[in-house]
């Protein structure tokens, strides 16, 4: 461990680091024969050695140590050295006295809780010091460690052994999906009235620097009067000594109102704040990169107030070989816990009692993760042809909303009124208040087709969803994506297993790595407002027609491609198309041309495991197929200015008749059919390429919200439209 420990630093608004003050070793600690430890850097791991020589000008060390099979000498800077029994430890070892000077320990500090000093003593022993015994001297330095690091002075907390929660008789049973039929309205589960955060930020200097620093592992905004976020500063195995910290920031009083540690390789998932429970995982046989996961989950309660986190149960979480997903699962109300379990499988957790309350199959080839009403009242889970809405506290299907063309994404709105569900090509705006209501639908290829991470409503007409790198506003009056956000390289934008970005109340919560003119690292959090400065302007001043290409009245002519077989079927499939979008054929004069393609793919092979088809005694089946690839594409000149592609795979699910093989199943669901072109829904009115992601982008930076210019009117010649008729798509 290096020995300057970083402060905790203040952030105004802006996020711009104070400069960090260091808790510096003592200098000539160290003599010739001591058995010490140095850090390698480039290895990130710490040797065993010993002191050869010491250089009292330099205070570099010269070390003999063991490197596998070699010994080798090095000279070392002395604050990268430490003695065997400081490793753990908040501050360099030193000689403690009591309050008569009569008694003396040399000993490293472990931990600061309540009035007691947990120290080690060079023999490895550990005692507990009553802090009021200790000399004036020590005292005053204990109240300086505390007010530099708060809660990371406390001892990092031993975690519990793992145990295997009991398992029912109905284990590799799920729930059946619903019929879509079956809808039912639901009571509102609006977002609790302690969800309420303020603007502001905070930083706080991390462990280690760029290459091997603390980096984010996951930001939950928490509420509450001081509008706090708990946010979780890590190190993995990958980067050096495993660590974990708990930074509670305050947003109203932009600063960081407490942290605390957690013990090695144990990371946060959840916090549920009503319950105070906190929940975190760690891979049983270490952080390991192979497809097969072994995961234990754990349950803390600690309160910002709290100098350590409580264990209260750790458990096994995995399937028998390990889960190829990775860890995700939501506190629900402090009792049950929902895990991703392994692909496409969900498992409710009872931690009071010990067991699995529920068990669910989603049926689904995306496994898009579940989305959740205000108060986790109601769980809202994508599937392949419907939404299911379950009570995640007992696994209860309640109702579906009907997704014909799938789901990618749900969002509730924060008065738990109405539910958003995109599919590749539009969004479906729910009424949950009313089960007779048919949903708004809204063309929305700009925001279906990107990799969706997650969903949010903005007021009450906006959504906002969340890519990889980039956020985008999608307008429910304009039916167009207003704006883009772009992350900047320092801000954080996470995964969908553990977000580091949230939409609450309009406010943009996010996170950041930040430097200061000393070149100090840092990590901040921060809360803006949004839509941000410039984009409000434009809600009222875009016309969607201007950015228009086609609309009604457009010239078609129709190539299909698709062999003799689908030929027929599909050209039919598209004129219906054409016709409701008020488009004419004219294969002579045409302003648009679509193509519509069927193709064979290469040959692929799927392996199911452990499925209720195999034969018995075996564990694995291997099926090959040819995929059908169908695509359309809308062309205006050489131009391409709409496309969709769909290909065949092989069935998630399938019940297998007498005589019948997993093989013929699977071949049998390669057979060519038009659904595709059926229910492809080609808009009528296409936007220009260059505004399908907004009109302008803000750049989201340490600094807040930075808008750019709003883009010029798009340049289209509508004076003639027509195209010349081709006979081959320039694109195959």
């Amino acid at each position: 461990m290096n020995f300057k420990q970083r402060i905790q630093i203040g952030l105004l608004l802006s996020l711009a680091l104070l400069l960090a003050i260091p808790l510096t070793a003592n200098a000539g600690r160290f003599k010739r024969g001591d058995t010490v430890q140095i850090y390698k850097k480039f290895w990130k791991k710490w040797y065993t050695g010993t002191v050869l020589d010491i250089s009292r000008k330099s205070g570099q060390l010269k070390i003999q140590y063991q490197d596998g099979g070699r010994l080798k000498t090095e000279i070392f800077d002395e604050n990268i050295v430490r003695f065997p029994y400081e490793e753990d430890a908040i501050a360099p070892a030193r000689n403690w006295t009591d309050a008569s000077g009569s008694f003396q320990v040399m000993a490293a500090p472990l931990g600061i809780y309540g009035d007691t000093l947990k120290i080690r003593k060079p023999d490895m022993a550990e005692l507990e010091v009553p802090i009021s015994k200790l000399s004036d001297g020590d005292q005053r330095y204990i109240d300086r460690i505390r007010r530099f690091m708060g809660g990371a002075a406390a001892p990092t907390p031993v975690n519990l052994p793992i145990t295997r929660f009991g398992r029912s008789t109905t284990d590799n049973e799920f729930q059946p999906a619903i019929s879509s039929d079956d809808r039912i309205a639901i009571l509102p589960d609006p977002l609790p009235s302690y969800m309420k955060l303020k603007e502001g930020g905070a930083a706080f200097g991390r462990l280690g620097d760029f290459s091997d620093g603390e980096e984010f592992g996951v930001i939950i905004p928490v509420g509450g009067p001081d509008s706090l976020v708990l946010a979780s500063a890590e190190r993995h195995p990958r980067k050096g000594e495993a660590t974990t910290r708990l930074i509670w920031v305050s947003i109203a009083d932009n600063k960081i109102a407490a942290q605390q540690k957690l013990p090695p390789e144990e990371y946060v998932l959840d916090y549920h704040p009503p319950s105070h429970r906190l929940l975190t995982y760690s891979y049983i046989d270490g952080e390991t990169l192979g497809s097969k996961k072994k995961i234990a989950l754990a349950i803390w309660e600690v309160l910002p107030t709290d100098e350590m986190a409580t264990p209260i149960v750790r458990w096994e979480a995995h399937p028998l070989e390990g889960t190829s997903v990775d860890p995700w699962a939501q506190i629900i109300d402090g009792r049950i816990v929902l895990q991703r379990w392994d692909k496409g499988e969900y498992v409710g957790w009872n931690v009071d009692q010990k067991s699995v309350a529920y068990r669910l199959k989603q049926e689904s080839f995306r496994d898009s993760l579940p989305a959740f009403s205000g108060t986790k009242k109601y769980a809202f889970l994508p599937e392949q042809d419907q939404v299911r809405v379950f009570d995640p506290m007992s696994g209860i299907i309640l109702t579906a909303l009907p997704a014909p063309k799938g789901s990618k994404a749900v969002a509730l709105s924060e008065d738990g009124k109405k539910a958003a569900v995109l599919d590749n090509h539009q969004l479906a705006v729910w009424d949950l208040t009313n089960a007779n209501a048919e949903p708004t639908y809204f063309h929305a290829d700009d925001i279906g087709r990107v990799s969706v991470k997650s969903m949010f409503w903005l007021g009450d007409d906006k959504i906002m969803v969340k890519s990889y790198r980039e956020l985008l506003l999608f307008s429910l009056t304009q039916r167009i994506v207003i704006w883009s956000y772009q992350f900047e390289y320092t801000t954080k934008h996470g995964d969908e297993e553990r977000p580091l970005v949230h939409i609450v109340n309009d406010h943009l919560v996010y996170g950041a790595s930040v430097r200061d003119n000393n070149r100090n690292e840092g990590l901040a959090v921060g809360n803006v407002k949004l839509p941000g400065p410039k984009v409000a302007d434009v809600f009222d001043t875009v016309n969607r027609e201007d950015l228009e290409i086609t609309k009604p009245g457009e010239r078609v002519r129709l190539e299909v491609r698709c062999g003799d077989q689908l030929n027929r079927d599909v050209y039919y499939a598209m004129l219906a198309k054409i016709e409701a979008n008020q488009w004419t054929l004219d294969a002579e004069n045409p302003t648009l041309i679509i193509y519509a393609d069927a193709t064979k793919g290469e040959t692929q092979s799927t392996t199911y495991y452990n499925s209720s088809f195999l034969s018995r005694g075996s564990r694995e089946v291997t099926v090959s197929y040819v995929p059908n690839i169908y695509t359309l594409k809308v062309m205006k000149g050489n131009d391409l200015i709409w496309s969709s592609r769909r290909q065949s795979g092989s069935p998630m699910f399938m019940t297998l008749r007498e005589g019948e093989t997993a093989q013929s199943k699977v071949s049998e669901s390669q057979i060519p059919n038009v659904s595709f072109f059926k229910y492809a829904d080609i808009p009528s009115r296409i936007i220009h390429k260059d505004y399908r992601r907004g009109l302008g982008t803000t750049q989201v930076t340490t600094r807040g919200l930075i808008a750019g210019a709003l883009k010029p009117p798009p340049q289209i010649d509508r004076t003639n439209n027509s195209v010349d008729a081709q006979d081959e798509d320039p694109f195959q």
